[in-house]
C-alpha cells in the first residue's frame, strides 16, 4: 500500500464484476491511492450488508439496482451499523428520485456521487462545472478536461484518450458502435440544460414507444 495521499484511508467495498469498468475503474482507483479494498466474489445482498460493518468499509461502488436490493433487506440494513461509510458512488443506470432518498437516510454520513463511464470510452467522462456552479444531485456534470461529448438524436458520443481499439474479433459489432474519426457511439440517451450539464435519461435498448412518445424505463 501506498500512504501519505488523500484516500488512502479509505475501505473501498466492490462486488461488480472486474471486466466491467464500474468494479475494474474503482478497483484500479483504490490501488493508485493506496487504499484498502474488500473484494466479494459477488453480489449477494446480505453478504455485502454484513461486508459493510465486517470490514468497516467508507466507500460503497455500486449500479443502482445493487442499492435497490439492500433496501428490501431493511431488518438487516437497519440492524448493521453502516455509519463507517463516508462516501457512495453510483453509475451504470438512472437512480431515482426515491432511491436516492432512502440512500441519503440509510447512510447519513455519506458523500451520494452519480458518475458515468463506458468500459469502451473511458470510466470517468464527466466533472465539475469549470465556471464553478453547483451541480444538481441528480446531474453528471460537465465533460472532464481532454473529454469530448456531443449529443446525436439524443445518443452521448464520446470520443476520448481512453477510446478502445474495437472488440476482440467482432469487426461488425466495432464498426456498429466506432466511428472512422474516432467517435464511440455508446447507446445511452442524455439531454444537456442551458448550463451545458448533462443529464442521464436512458438506454436506447431500453426506450419504447407509447402514444407516438419515446419512453425510459426512469420516466416510469
Amino acid at each position: 500500500r501506498l500512504r501519505g495521499g488523500p484516500y488512502d484511508h479509505h475501505r473501498l467495498l466492490i462486488a461488480a464484476p472486474l471486466f466491467h469498468m464500474n468494479g475494474l475503474g474503482t478497483l484500479k482507483f483504490a490501488l493508485a491511492a493506496g487504499a484498502t479494498v474488500v473484494l466479494l466474489p459477488q453480489f449477494e445482498t446480505p453478504r455485502y450488508i454484513e461486508a459493510i460493518e465486517r470490514f468497516g468499509c467508507t466507500w460503497l461502488t455500486a449500479v443502482p439496482p445493487m442499492l435497490a436490493m439492500m433496501f428490501r433487506e431493511r431488518a438487516l440494513l437497519d440492524g448493521t451499523d453502516v455509519s463507517s461509510v463516508t462516501a457512495i458512488r453510483m453509475g451504470s443506470a438512472p437512480v431515482s428520485e426515491r432511491l436516492r432518498a432512502q440512500i441519503k437516510e440509510a447512510f447519513p454520513n455519506a458523500r451520494v456521487l452519480n458518475v458515468y463511464g463506458t468500459t469502451e470510452a473511458g470510466p470517468v467522462v464527466f466533472g465539475p462545472d469549470p465556471q464553478g456552479r453547483p451541480k444538481p444531485d441528480a446531474a453528471l456534470g460537465w465533460p472532464q478536461p481532454g473529454v469530448e461529448l456531443k449529443l446525436v438524436e439524443g445518443e452521448l458520443w464520446q470520443r476520448t484518450p481512453a477510446v478502445m481499439l474495437g472488440y476482440l474479433n467482432d469487426p461488425e459489432r466495432t464498426a456498429a458502435v466506432l466511428t472512422p474519426d474516432g467517435w464511440y457511439k455508446s447507446g445511452d440517451v442524455f439531454r444537456r440544460d442551458e448550463a451545458g450539464c448533462y443529464w442521464f435519461v436512458g438506454r436506447t435498448d431500453d426506450m419504447f414507444v407509447s402514444g407516438g412518445e419515446n419512453i425510459y424505463p426512469s420516466d416510469v
